[in-house]
């Protein structure tokens, strides 16, 4: 039971993780095409 949650809890950490670059990779994309333009 316990190992589960901590599975579960490391596996959404991975999520927020990649989320959070994924959101970071993006902004940066982005200030770098208003800053072409």
């Amino acid at each position: 039971e316990l190992q589960d949650t901590a599975a579960r809890l490391r596996r959404e950490g991975e999520i927020l993780e990649s989320t959070r670059k994924h959101l970071a990779a993006r902004t940066v994309l982005k200030d770098t095409l208003s800053g072409t333009f």
